[in-house]
């Protein structure tokens, strides 16, 4: 009687750790910035690693790949970062532009960009506050936690800043570049 009461009391705290990562940030469209909504933010003029400062304003007209990632010295970020850069011909085809943000100072990013030989710019998000206005700060994940970072994410915005499609990746660590494509040769 007592196996199997401690059976199942092991059993209904895996339901609950099921349920709870139901509830991240890949699975709750609830968590990030909204489908269909044109989002704040958008005049924020950030340091890029391009020179100056951009704000997604400035990209109005273009479609635009807008990639969320936790620092430079998270591998994974690199990889897309690098899979973002092969895939610009396909991105820059159907009238996008693609444009990353990290809270990294713009210094370091440059560094990066240089290493990873990107053609977009990387935007330095001084106090989370794109990633606050994309929903994309301290996202809840199933997995580990990074602290006070943006999330790796990445959002598809039509001509008119209007978020079309997003995924929140936090813990995935990855999105696929043939849903980012499809999204943006939806719009």
């Amino acid at each position: 009687m007592i196996a199997g009461l401690f059976a199942l009391g092991i059993i209904t705290v895996g339901v609950v750790v099921w349920l709870a990562q139901q509830q991240t940030a890949a699975n709750n469209p609830a968590i990030g910035a909204p489908t269909g909504q044109a989002m704040g933010g958008r005049n924020l003029a950030m340091p890029s690693t391009q020179g100056g400062t951009l704000s997604l304003q400035r990209l109005a007209g273009h479609k635009v790949v807008l990639f969320f990632y936790e620092g430079s010295t998270c591998g994974a970020c690199q990889q897309q970062l690098t899979q973002l850069q092969q895939d610009l011909p396909s991105f820059r085809a159907v009238g996008a532009v693609t444009v990353a943000a990290s809270v990294d100072p713009v210094a370091t990013s440059r560094g990066l960009a240089a290493q990873l030989g990107l053609g977009f710019p990387i935007v330095q998000d001084i106090n989370h506050q794109l990633g606050t206005a994309f929903g994309d700060f301290e996202v809840p994940t199933a997995g580990m936690n990074m602290g006070p970072v943006d999330n790796h994410a990445i959002f598809v915005l039509d001509q008119h800043g209007v978020v079309r499609w997003k995924d929140m990746a936090a813990d995935t660590m990855h999105v696929s570049d043939a849903d980012v494509l499809a999204a943006l040769r939806r719009i």
